[in-house]
């Protein structure tokens, strides 16, 4: 949190950032899997895989534009029902490719800012 206002503080992330992100991850992981949708990271958590995996973050929009930036790209899991691309389009995203990474269904969105 920014000291001054109270409101959150974007800051590069660095190696001691790496459990807190983890433990997130693992948060969502086991809430997908109580709710049957395995398919887009399992229902093992992340910290005991050796895999990297992103994430893209809708969010970034704000950051972006003071820096700049007028698309951002993101890419995600398609599979299942289809609910996590539908809700990058709810925020403003477009489909731009699907893709496939051996059984795992993927799509690549952008953003026009």
């Amino acid at each position: 949190m920014d000291k001054q206002n109270g409101s959150p503080a974007i800051r590069p992330g660095t190696a001691g950032d790496i459990p807190a992100v983890l433990a997130m991850f693992d948060s969502a992981v086991a809430w997908l899997a109580r709710h049957g949708r395995t398919g887009q990271w399992g229902g093992q958590a992340l910290h005991r895989r050796s895999a990297p995996h992103r994430a893209g973050d809708p969010w970034a929009a704000a950051e972006a534009l003071a820096r700049g930036v007028g698309l951002l790209r993101v890419d995600c899991y398609a599979g299942d029902d289809g609910r996590l691309v539908a809700y990058y389009e709810s925020c403003g995203f477009t489909r731009v490719a699907p893709f496939r990474v051996k059984d795992w269904p993927g799509m690549l969105l952008q953003r026009r800012l």
